[in-house]
């Protein structure tokens, strides 16, 4: 049988977008990282994808001190926070097709945005969804963005809104500090720990040891899936569910017996 290309070429380009998908998108200049190892240099893109087998890696940061014990066998949370000062509204037209957006800010670094997200609020309610692939520091009033896409709506000089996120990998820690309002991103395999705005690789998805809390998943027929606990720890559906709303999923018991099971199939982002 023959396969037959549907592209009759492939650019350099596309080629090495496809290797950053698997090796992980190295800045100019770096050296590779191992997933066992800190960094207080950034050697990748936040966010960037590393594949190792059937394991996924995402690049963070930390955003608070990863010791060994107790954190490095947890879940890490995200330690991006949002709050209203993240809305802005533009004082100048940007009309359709801009690609760089000047807002109102006071504080931000050098791309303190980049590889974030950017909502846009344009008038009668419609909705723009883009990529922030840069951004200048602060001049003390504002700073500019540039977008991956120019806009499809123009954005007027008064009224419609901007929203700034940074990449959700730019602060990881241990969880706990805000209780029921955070969120599991992935596991760390640096045994030696990380220190507060070190740079490491962040185990999102296949087999993790992970510890567990009240009833482990698999020790009771039919507990599969896998749970996070408050403190970072994994727990069973029955065991997380009893008066919470909604606790987050993050994987599922592998090995069939009747023992608690602490290696987990993590499936937070492939």
């Amino acid at each position: 049988m023959v396969t037959k290309l549907t592209r009759a070429f492939v650019s350099r380009e596309q080629i090495n977008k496809i290797a950053n998908q698997v090796l992980g998108d190295l800045l100019p200049g770096q050296q590779d990282q191992s997933i066992y190892d800190a960094s207080t240099g950034q050697n990748y893109e936040i966010g960037a994808r590393l594949q190792l087998g059937e394991r996924i890696f995402r690049y963070a940061q930390a955003g608070a001190a990863i010791v060994n014990p107790p954190n490095l066998h947890r879940l890490l949370v995200c330690k991006v926070t949002y709050a209203a000062a993240q809305d802005r509204v533009p004082d100048v037209i940007h009309p359709i097709g801009s690609t760089v957006i000047k807002l109102p800010d006071t504080n931000a670094a050098v791309n303190q945005y980049k590889n974030g997200w950017m909502e846009i609020w344009t008038a009668g309610g419609k909705f723009q969804f883009r990529r922030i692939l840069s951004n200048t520091v602060s001049n003390g009033t504002y700073a500019w963005f540039t977008i991956d896409r120019g806009l499809d709506l123009a954005i007027a000089a008064s009224g419609d809104q901007c929203s700034v996120h940074q990449n959700f990998y730019a602060s990881v820690g241990p969880a706990g500090t805000t209780v029921g309002r955070e969120t599991a991103m992935g596991m760390c395999q640096v045994h030696a720990g990380v220190a507060l705005n070190s740079y490491f690789w962040l185990q999102t998805w296949g087999p993790a040891w992970v510890a567990a809390t009240g009833t482990q998943p698999g020790a009771v027929a039919n507990f599969r899936d896998v749970y996070m606990h408050s403190d970072g720890c994994i727990n069973s559906a029955n065991g997380e569910t009893v008066g919470t709303t909604s606790p987050q999923r993050v994987g599922y018991a592998i090995e069939t017996g009747t023992a608690g099971l602490n290696i987990i199939m993590l499936q937070l982002s492939p």
